[in-house]
């Protein structure tokens, strides 16, 4: 490969858990895990990862000299919260039948909630994907359904919020019918295309586009669809999974979301509190206060473009059935901020897609996702 950067390969499997995984979902407990757990070996439900592990000291310097910027060939842990929530099946219906019925209401619950936010035949577009990791994960699925297809035709894709009302049986095809990924880094470009190329069959790379993208308002249409006719000018969902390490880039951000996003579409902000609050107070740190802050900061900046963080009342009820009281104040559905905790109670005693971002430690940097409409 010819990016800038020594790269190695993480193997990701996102196959869906076992019945006997699920079973005890109120009892699963991941803190403190300690077993060390090996990269699956390639299959049918993985993808395998081009990236760079870690930064080195090199890499450092280089970034502050700004020489070069490899945070865009890395995977973060906001990455694999968005994975862990929306890539990762839920236990399809014949393997349902043989758990709780606590546990089926769970995973048809969640199985809801993928189906709400990227509906059956979604376009969808990633903003700062870097590796491609986090939209390549949501492609496998349909990948294996054998539904490779590329469609941009709107009558399809307007019956979609339709059919992701109810809970997606076998016969919906899984995962986005297009998806654009892009970024403003070119060797993040680079890899994101060789990550594509590697883990899509030939027709499924046909529904991914790459494209360079700088963030700000008016910049989306010249840069896509000016640019390409083939793409359209807005989509049903748009994504971001630990892009906001400055808060300058937030507005950016924003605008570009709003612009690209369709009425009645989802906007999916997979966040990590590492920006640093410029005020009168010494407020960089980490903590409850400072990520309630910055929160309030993110959804106020939202609130300017009209964005709104997402109601899915029909959702509630399966909410309030299937996670504990102290777990369901903190990841309502009438307020859609979904936190880590959730997931041991999606997943039970699975064992995270990550080791070294396994579920307490997202629930520890105090990670999030928001969900805007």
């Amino acid at each position: 490969m010819t990016t800038s950067f020594q790269t190695s390969s993480i193997c990701i499997d996102l196959s869906p858990p076992s019945a006997s995984s699920v079973q005890h979902a109120s009892d699963a407990n991941h803190e403190g895990e300690e077993e060390v757990k090996s990269s699956p070996s390639p299959s049918s439900t993985s993808i395998t990862i081009q990236c760079l592990t870690e930064l080195t000291p090199l890499d450092m310097m280089d970034m502050s000299f700004g020489i070069a910027d490899p945070t865009g060939s890395c995977v973060w842990l906001g990455a694999f919260l968005f994975m862990e929530m929306f890539a990762r099946n839920p236990c399809d219906e014949a393997t349902m039948t043989t758990s709780s019925s606590s546990s089926q209401g769970m995973q048809r619950c969640w199985s809801r909630m993928q189906s709400t936010i990227f509906p059956p035949d979604c376009h969808v577009v990633e903003l700062g994907a870097g590796t491609g990791m986090s939209g390549l994960s949501l492609m496998i699925h349909r990948l294996l359904d054998g539904r490779q297809s590329c469609s941009v035709d709107e009558n399809a894709t307007n019956l979609m919020h339709e059919q992701s009302t109810t809970f997606a049986s076998s016969c919906c095809p899984r995962g986005p019918s297009l998806l654009v990924q892009t970024d403003a880094n070119d060797d993040a470009l680079e890899l994101c295309r060789i990550n594509r190329d590697a883990n899509m069959a030939n027709a499924g790379k046909e529904c991914i586009y790459v494209k360079k993208l700088q963030w700000g308002k008016g910049n989306a249409f010249e840069s896509l669809s000016c640019q390409d006719e083939s793409l359209p000018p807005t989509y049903d969902t748009v994504f971001a999974t630990d892009v906001l390490y400055d808060l300058q880039s937030l507005a950016p951000l924003m605008a570009t979301a709003s612009e690209l996003l369709k009425e009645g579409g989802h906007f999916v902000l997979s966040h990590v509190p590492r920006a640093s609050i410029d005020d009168d107070n010494d407020s960089a740190g980490e903590g409850g206060d400072f990520w309630q802050r910055l929160e309030s900061i993110i959804i106020g900046e939202a609130s300017r473009v009209n964005l709104q963080l997402a109601s899915f009342a029909s959702i509630e009820d399966d909410f309030a059935a299937c996670i504990p009281d102290n777990i369901r104040q903190n990841n309502r559905s009438s307020s859609m901020i979904l936190r880590p905790s959730l997931l041991k109670h999606i997943w039970g005693s699975s064992t995270p897609l990550s080791k070294k971002f396994g579920w307490q430690k997202m629930i520890d940097v105090g990670a999030a996702i928001f969900i805007f409409q």
